[in-house]
């Protein structure tokens, strides 16, 4: 279930994929539309660090140079996330538009931190590029979380829908 991203950490316990998710709500309904992700289904993360990224070459996707030069189209994020009802964890993500060398242009960075007896619910945390420089080539999206009692398992922060959409209006 990992595939097309880079794990970058994966300690305590690693990744797991729960379907459904364990001590959290349902997955809305709106997430699993968002990005066609299996039913009611997310990643869970671990007692230590546990992170993931992806970087995705806007020219393989047919997003030309010229054309994002010229068109400038929006550039949108968005990730779901959730705590467990029974335990605290941190969860946090970065949304990037990199240049020809993947150098960061410009950036949206995002964390919290869920108190233990209230992560069950799912949040939206989402953002749209609109006026960036014309050197974008690329896009990074990276997310994370653990757990905040180091409970071994998988007690850590949800995370499912993630999804970049390039919108031309």
């Amino acid at each position: 279930m990992l595939q097309h991203w880079i794990v970058l950490s994966k300690a305590g316990d690693g990744f797991a994929f729960e379907q459904p998710p364990v001590g959290s709500d349902i997955v809305p309904l709106e997430a699993e539309n968002d990005c066609k992700l299996v039913e009611n289904a997310c990643f869970a993360t671990s007692y230590h660090s546990c992170s993931k990224e992806q970087i995705i070459d806007l020219s393989a996707l047919g997003f030309f140079p010229d054309v994002l030069k010229q068109c400038k189209p929006n550039i949108y994020f968005k990730d779901w996330y959730a705590g467990r009802f029974d335990c605290g964890c941190v969860y946090e993500c970065t949304f990037s538009l990199l240049d020809e060398a993947k150098n960061v242009i410009d950036d949206f960075q995002f964390r919290t931190s869920i108190n233990q007896w209230e992560g069950r619910e799912w949040h939206k945390v989402e953002h749209c590029f609109k006026e960036y420089p014309e050197s974008v080539r690329y896009v990074k999206f990276y997310h994370g979380g653990t757990d905040r009692q180091f409970w071994a398992g998988h007690y850590g922060a949800k995370m499912t829908g993630a999804s970049v959409v390039v919108s031309f209006t």
